[in-house]
């Protein structure tokens, strides 16, 4: 257990594999996460604490050393954001330890779209991303890969209706997994990261929902639910780090412009995923990881950003990446 500083407060996260203790300091995090992944020792960080990235957009951030279990900057870490289609990150984590727990749910399995709510919302403009059509079938991997490159909302909703039953039984698994994982500040009333007010003619909310509910989660929930993925399922990053999805006849380009191909594609980065979310309310957020040969993986967050990506530069560029 690591020393506890002043004015520093313990608190205890309950992950996939392990309890991990955290040491707070105001609103920053310091120190290392202590978790005994398999019984294999953790590294020693590999930079030291960034204590200032000037110009940051985003009023919630945090870069995190994956590899040591390391926060290596944070800012208002805890504050409740709008986590907007990040939430997709939390939907695939259920689904697949879904897939885990029923092995008969494979990424072959055809999907039929069966409800009317999904077909509609996929060709609603400012709500759909690829047209999903009622009565055809579509395999669990098409629909996994419409959500995580292109944001697909209509596509994550139809895969947690496949592995869970209903829509209702997906979003309570993400709150059930989010609460497992000790995300405090995570709360899901949609599978896509739509607010309430967007899907509520459709019927895809959380039953009782609030007409204007969000979801939400914090930097520090999202760095936490980065490494549960990565750690748990690291094939998400087969799906994130596609910079292009082929669908209904045509080339798409993934939302996240850190790829190749991209527009802020810079291999001295080294992003292979994770995710972008975007909504008015929420603002931009990209939840990212970068991994170079010879080094250590970091994940970034930023929340609410009026530049994700000028703003994830900057946090990059304060290790030398």
């Amino acid at each position: 257990m690591m020393k506890i500083k002043s004015l520093t407060q313990s608190i205890l996260v309950v992950a996939s594999i392990a309890i991990i203790p955290v040491n707070l300091v105001g609103d920053a995090i310091t120190g290392q996460v202590d978790n005994q992944v398999h019984a294999m020792a953790i590294p020693k960080p590999e930079y030291g604490r960034v204590h200032n990235v000037p110009n940051l957009t985003a009023p919630s951030s945090a870069m995190y050393d994956y590899t040591s279990r390391t926060f290596l900057y944070s800012h208002a870490p805890f504050s409740w954001q709008y986590s907007a289609s990040t939430s997709k990150l939390m939907a695939m984590y259920a689904i697949y330890r879904q897939m885990r727990a029923k092995p008969w749910l494979k990424w072959s399995s055809p999907v039929k779209i069966d409800y009317w709510g999904i077909s509609s919302m996929s060709t609603t403009p400012g709500l759909g991303e690829t047209r999903l059509i009622l009565g055809h079938t579509y395999s669990a991997q098409q629909l996994a890969q419409n959500a995580m490159v292109l944001s697909s909302n209509e596509s994550i909703t139809a895969l947690g209706r496949w592995a869970f039953g209903t829509n209702q039984a997906m979003i309570q698994a993400m709150n059930w997994n989010a609460r497992r994982l000790g995300l405090s500040q995570t709360y899901y009333y949609t599978t896509s990261g739509l607010d309430v007010a967007d899907v509520a003619r459709f019927h895809l909310q959380l039953a009782g929902a609030p007409y204007y509910g969000r979801n939400t989660t914090s930097a520090y929930d999202l760095v936490m639910l980065s490494q549960a993925l990565l750690t748990e399922f690291p094939q998400i990053l087969n799906l994130t780090s596609m910079s292009y999805e082929w669908f209904n006849g045509g080339w798409r380009r993934a939302t996240n412009k850190y790829l190749r191909f991209g527009s802020y594609y810079n291999p001295k980065h080294g992003i292979d995923g994770l995710k972008t979310g975007t909504t008015p309310a929420a603002g931009q957020v990209f939840v990212g990881t970068s991994n170079l040969p010879g080094h250590h993986r970091i994940v970034t967050v930023v929340m609410h950003s009026r530049d994700r990506y000028a703003d994830t530069n900057r946090l990059l560029a304060s290790i030398g990446r």
